[in-house]
């Protein structure tokens, strides 16, 4: 295996197309250049990806956008999350060193975020477990039949200070800047940060949760959430959930399962938690979707073609 430096960045781009032809070469050229321009992985000392080498001929590749996160308790953690995974066939039976070598520091908290079923199964044996049974979507309208209470949700103005607890301000003004929406939750205990990213539920748009301190505050004031994001033109909110069922406002499905390895010594933390800053969902498919001035269909999340 070999690091990805900018000396393999086609080598890169090629086995990409190659191994997910839906998504053509401009929007890997895309994917990788903001990688690089956002920077996390320069921060947090990772490369942005590996290629797997036989003899000298690149047969597979991993991308692994990285970022530091600081946790509830104030200390920085290393986050690497594996995204957009490929091995050619007739190498498929080395794909799971490729695996391996990412997770071999322990000191790393790390991350699948789109695994295909196939990896999910591989994904337990080496010590990643699922963080949700599944997704909620909420409908917006229905939500908006519960109270506000003198509870609101707004967009966080460029200008203005951030929520104390959060990521740095500079992470928050970087997603910005890759289409995601940093809101603020003004409530009765104060004001929280609450990141979305924009997206499609079958041709309707929609809001999905990219960071919150927590899930249940914002189900706790949902009639507020719910006119917040109708006033940015949504219509649906998608979250990860624990709980398979579904209401007469929620939709249960069993899908976008995320995996997740705590770094040593340390557990997963709060079940309540969402933060998925820095990953393949905001930087290798941002909003608005690369794809859509070409006319391109493709939806699926990179890794979900990964190596089968």
């Amino acid at each position: 295996m070999r690091p990805i430096d900018d000396s393999d960045l086609a080598d890169a781009e090629r086995l990409l197309c190659e191994g997910f032809p839906q998504l053509p070469g401009p929007f890997w050229n895309g994917a990788l250049a903001r990688l690089k321009r956002y920077g996390g992985n320069a921060e947090a000392g990772v490369p942005l990806g590996f290629l797997l080498l036989d003899g000298s001929e690149p047969v597979g590749v991993m991308l692994t956008p990285a970022s530091l996160h600081r946790r509830p308790d104030g200390r920085l953690q290393r986050v690497v999350n594996i995204s957009s995974w490929y091995v050619r066939p007739a190498h498929r039976w080395r794909a799971g060193f490729m695996l391996r070598h990412v997770l071999a520091d322990k000191n790393t908290l790390v991350t699948d975020l789109t695994p295909t079923p196939e990896v999910q199964k591989m994904l337990p044996l080496l010590g990643l477990q699922p963080l949700n049974r599944g997704v909620a979507l909420h409908l917006l309208p229905l939500l908006c039949l519960h109270p506000a209470s003198g509870v609101r949700l707004r967009p966080l103005a460029p200008d203005e200070p951030a929520p104390p607890a959060g990521p740095p301000r500079s992470m928050i003004e970087a997603h910005r800047e890759l289409g995601c929406m940093p809101l603020v939750l003004e409530h009765a205990g104060g004001r929280s940060l609450v990141v979305c990213k924009r997206m499609r539920v079958r041709g309707v748009p929609a809001a999905q949760l990219i960071y919150a301190e927590s899930r249940s505050l914002l189900l706790q004031h949902r009639g507020a959430v719910a006119r917040g994001l109708l006033a940015l033109g949504l219509l649906v909110f998608v979250h990860e959930t624990r709980q398979a069922r579904s209401s007469a406002t929620r939709l249960f499905r069993p899908r976008d399962i995320w995996f997740a390895r705590a770094a040593a010594g340390d557990d997963m933390g709060s079940d309540d938690r969402t933060d998925v800053f820095a990953s393949e969902l905001c930087i290798v498919h941002p909003w608005p979707d690369p794809l859509s001035e070409a006319g391109a269909a493709a939806q699926q999340p990179a890794g979900r073609a990964a190596v089968h």
